[in-house]
């Protein structure tokens, strides 16, 4: 039955209510928890509210492990999903209700996040580590918009699961982070007269708000702790910036499309009028 479905029938008549709970609660607890693993998150939820008995039976971690795991586990990401429970307190249930609140891609970039954390602490490899907080930075370039589209978000459990992973690239990994804007700098400038002018400039505004972003994280939590590196990171975006006005100047066309919850401040996705927007009037 759809929630929406549920939610618009009459109520019952408190007799009737009780008369189906004391039905139901009579029954073994056994029997119970085999009636739960045949319900859907939706009917399982609202059993949660009909009783005490129920409320403790309907949220056993064996039942909403499997909900959780179908919708947010990435197959593609080793890792993703390990570490959220945790931060519920392996209380599955409340995972899955916190999230169902969400924004739907926002859990899925924040598992990812931090299972290239773990990915990178487990590799030697500084090429493979490079590769991990590239992939890293584009989910929290997600992770950003969905924030600054809702600010309430910053006080959920999953977004301190995100700065938790950030803090811990700004600890371990100062000059990958360098590197990354460096590279975005060295990937602006290749040209190609021949074709599309500036052949990277498609990804350069996403990189550069992730790097905001970052930037906005570790300003937030503990910034002496990351002073240094941070006095670095002005530079170099200082020189990733001139270099993006440059090509404002000599470029023809930068259009790129402007995804949802991309901040105002944000000015090199709206340069020079030439932006193709998303959005409505």
């Amino acid at each position: 039955m759809a929630e929406s479905a549920f939610l618009s029938q009459p109520k019952e008549a408190p007799s009737l209510q009780c008369e189906r709970r004391c039905l139901l609660t009579s029954l073994p607890n056994e029997i119970l928890r085999e009636i739960c693993r045949h319900l859907k998150a939706g009917d399982l939820a609202r059993l949660c509210v009909q009783d005490t008995q129920l409320y403790e039976l309907a949220g056993e971690r064996d039942l909403w492990q499997p909900f959780c795991v179908a919708k947010w586990q990435q197959c593609d990401t080793p890792g993703s999903l390990l570490m959220s429970p945790a931060i519920y307190n392996d209380n599955w249930r409340a995972l899955y209700s916190a999230r169902m609140s969400m924004p739907p891609g926002l859990p899925i970039c924040v598992d990812k996040l931090h299972a290239l954390q773990l990915s990178a602490a487990a590799t030697q490899s500084g090429t493979i580590v490079q590769r991990l907080f590239t992939e890293s930075m584009q989910a929290l370039f997600s992770i950003g918009l969905a924030v600054n589209q809702d600010k309430t978000l910053k006080a959920s459990r999953d977004y301190k699961l995100c700065l938790a992973s950030l803090i811990w690239w700004l600890r371990t990994h100062p000059e990958v982070i360098i590197a990354y804007v460096r590279q975005t700098n060295a990937a602006l400038q290749e040209y190609d007269m021949w074709s599309s002018g500036f052949v990277n400039w498609a990804q350069i505004p996403s990189r550069r708000s992730a790097i905001a972003f970052l930037q906005a994280a570790a300003c937030s939590a503990q910034p002496w702790e990351h002073a240094s590196l941070l006095q670095r990171l002005e530079i170099d975006v200082g020189h990733l910036d001139y270099s993006i006005r440059s090509v404002e100047e000599e470029s023809e066309n930068l259009g790129v499309r402007i995804p949802a919850g991309v901040p105002a401040a944000h000015w090199w996705f709206w340069l020079s009028g030439r932006v193709t927007s998303t959005r409505s009037c």
